[in-house]
């Protein structure tokens, strides 16, 4: 019984970080353009640099149903931990498949935050610093930020995942 109750705990590692997940972004990763909206440019850096609380980076696509699944989830969470701001940066293959993703998952939902575009799409082979930072494998992918940038959670697959409480928790 004892080990059943210390399971989770055993193998969760207790929010700690494996020693090939970084704590912060490389250069080339810092420097990744996306694309907002309207079209504009930015770097990862210029868009994750200076925010005032924590930070989750959801990187996701319009064709993902497990990502669209999610949705509710997220504003869940952002009603649970309003003080967590959200960046989503879409793997989409076109900036049209984007912002109609936008327009008709998002539309439903009351989620706030910033969305980007990479303009990259999503290949293992990318020349994507970022999906290349991230070891993208899966979408919807969370990343966790502090307010300095510094990355806390490196890879949940899932909004609801335990490991945010260990950061966020008040």
């Amino acid at each position: 019984m004892l080990v059943l109750l210390l399971a989770p705990f055993l193998f969760s590692g207790c929010g700690k970080k494996s020693a090939q997940e970084p704590e912060n972004f490389n250069p080339e990763t810092l420097n990744q353009v996306v694309y907002d909206t309207q079209e504009n440019e930015y770097s990862i850096g210029e868009i994750v640099k200076n925010q005032a609380s924590f930070t989750v980076l959801e990187v996701w696509a319009s064709w993902c149903g497990d990502c669209v699944k999610s949705l509710p989830k997220v504003e869940y969470f952002q009603k649970k931990y309003p003080y967590v701001n959200f960046i989503f940066l879409s793997v989409d293959d076109s900036a049209e498949d984007w912002q109609n993703g936008i327009q008709k998952h998002f539309a439903n939902h009351h989620i706030n935050g910033e969305h980007y575009f990479f303009n990259t799409g999503w290949a293992k082979d990318s020349s994507n610093a970022f999906i290349n930072w991230a070891k993208l494998d899966w979408i919807p992918r969370y990343i966790l930020l502090d307010q300095n940038g510094k990355v806390l959670v490196y890879n949940a697959q899932n909004i609801d995942d335990e490991i945010f409480e260990n950061f966020l928790k008040p």
